[in-house]
């Protein structure tokens, strides 16, 4: 009985060749990609660490609709566990685009120790009128030239920054000032 089905299904390999080897190709393909997910996590995960480390990227962050003081900045400082902790001002703003569409851009203080700024072009704002742009929405080319923002809480009136740099694409902020 094993030898009849050995060949019987020798038989069926012949007759239906390209079938077979399709089959066994898409079987090889999966195969393949699950080796190489499993085998790339722990890469993924060193460069990860490497560059949280590097940067002094956040474990957490703490947000109030009614704001944060000194003293909570304090509190949390005294904390079992923080290393660091360090406060940051952040507004979002409805810019015009030449389109005349309103986008909503985030933007908040540079911080000094935490979440370190990786400059793609241009130098670090040294004026209060001066800002980081994001590398998805400007180029190098536009360093120097001047945005208006407008709160969106309040009809104030526009708010004009200089760009001084194009940020690398890793900071999750459209602006900083």
């Amino acid at each position: 009985m094993n030898r009849s089905i050995i060949k019987l299904t020798k038989r069926e390999i012949r007759s239906s060749l390209g079938r077979y080897l399709a089959i066994f190709a898409i079987i090889a393909l999966g195969a393949g990609l699950f080796v190489g997910l499993r085998l790339s996590r722990p890469d993924f995960l060193e460069t990860y660490n490497n560059y949280t480390n590097k940067t002094n990227f956040y474990d957490f962050r703490l947000v109030s609709t009614l704001g944060l003081t000194d003293d909570d900045l304090a509190e949390v400082k005294k904390l079992d566990g923080v290393k660091l902790a360090e406060g940051a001002v952040g507004a979002d703003f409805l810019f015009n685009t030449a389109d005349e569409d309103n986008l909503i851009m985030m933007a908040q203080s540079i911080p000094e120790n935490v979440n370190q700024i990786k400059l793609k072009a241009g130098r670090m704002p040294e004026k209060a009128n001066e800002c980081l742009a994001d590398p998805d929405m400007y180029s190098k080319d536009d360093i120097g030239s001047t945005i208006k923002l407008r709160r969106i809480t309040a009809s104030r009136p526009l708010i004009p920054l200089r760009m001084t740099n194009i940020l690398s694409s890793d900071l999750p902020t459209a602006f900083c000032i």
